[in-house]
């Protein structure tokens, strides 16, 4: 082979690769997510925007050219500020936007901003900076949504007319110095604590608020049984001092009611000693044979009657010729 053979076969093997090299630039693979921009040699004019995958075609290089391929998938841009609260705390707080860019506006995105996650690290910090010391750490910690809300709104507004939009805007909790952290545990401690003890004075006084009013509502059932006995007992003993004076008019009503206490006085007696254990006291000086004379008293009269209706004598005038026998106690 000749020199001259050599260099021609050379040259078109140089020239089959940029033919091939060329005519591969006329085509353009996009995958989910992706957006490229096809724009004229002359000037870089964007001739249109491709959102959607698959595979394209466009006039070679350098009639057409395309730029590199822009990510339409949400991506998390994080920023970490020193922040204070209302109370003069200070703490690091960090907050993770959610952006993506709008497929609609992609030359927007890529030519109106230079570095844009700087820019929007930026406003994340301006927002919440402006927001957090106007709210305590409790509030930081149970509503995070105005931070949030604070955020998102910033970012949207600024740069929302340049193809950015935030999704989301998420708070992470406040990391606290040990110190603070030791004080607020210490403080949340105590205010269980005088909870716990508020509930059980509450307890203790329920309690005995109910058992007072139990032992009320028993005193008062126990004085309602009290007086409805006595109501029954004189009333009974009306009527039995009723009845003997029917058939001893002559008997003093006195001696009736001093003959049913000596009865009642047995009765207790036997009452309390059917209970075990129980300790009974006995009057010593009164006089214990005092019923058993009321009841002869009341025999005698009874007989001083009889003996008047056999005689035919009225019973006052036996009254007024003859005492009849009267007991008296001490």
């Amino acid at each position: 082979m000749t020199a001259a053979g050599l260099l021609a076969g050379i040259l078109t093997f140089v020239f089959v690769l940029f033919l091939i090299g060329w005519l591969s630039s006329m085509l353009m693979i996009l995958k989910p997510q992706q957006s490229i921009m096809v724009m004229s040699w002359v000037g870089g004019k964007v001739l249109r925007t491709i959102t959607e995958p698959g595979l394209y075609l466009k006039a070679p290089w350098p009639i057409q050219s395309a730029s590199q391929k822009v990510s339409l998938a949400e991506r998390m841009i994080p920023q970490t500020i020193r922040a204070r609260s209302k109370e003069e705390a200070f703490f690091n707080l960090q907050a993770n936007a959610v952006m993506i860019v709008d497929r609609t506006k992609v030359p927007e995105a890529i030519f109106n901003m230079e570095n844009p996650v700087s820019q929007i690290r930026a406003k994340m910090a301006e927002a919440m900076k402006r927001v957090v010391p106007t709210l305590e750490l409790s509030e930081i910690y149970a509503d995070r949504e105005q931070i949030s809300n604070e955020i998102k709104g910033t970012l949207n507004l600024a740069f929302q007319r340049n193809g950015w939009e935030c999704l989301e805007v998420i708070v992470d909790d406040p990391e606290l110095e040990s110190s603070i952290e030791e004080a607020s545990n210490k403080r949340l401690e105590n205010r269980r604590r005088a909870e716990a003890a508020e509930d059980l004075r509450d307890a203790i006084i329920t309690e005995r608020t109910a058992d007072a009013q139990a032992e009320a509502d028993s005193l008062r059932l126990r004085v309602k049984a009290a007086g409805d006995a006595k109501k029954e007992y004189s009333q009974k003993l009306a009527e039995a001092v009723a009845e003997f004076r029917k058939t001893v008019p002559e008997i003093d009503p006195a001696s009736l009611l001093a003959m049913y206490e000596g009865i009642d006085r047995r009765d207790a007696i036997v009452s309390a000693s059917s209970n075990p254990g129980s300790l009974i006291l006995m009057d010593t000086k009164g006089d214990s044979d005092f019923p058993s004379k009321q009841l002869g008293a009341l025999l005698a009269a009874n007989r001083q009657q009889g003996d008047a209706r056999d005689s035919g004598t009225p019973n006052n005038k036996v009254q007024s010729d003859r005492q009849a026998p009267t007991v008296t106690g001490e």
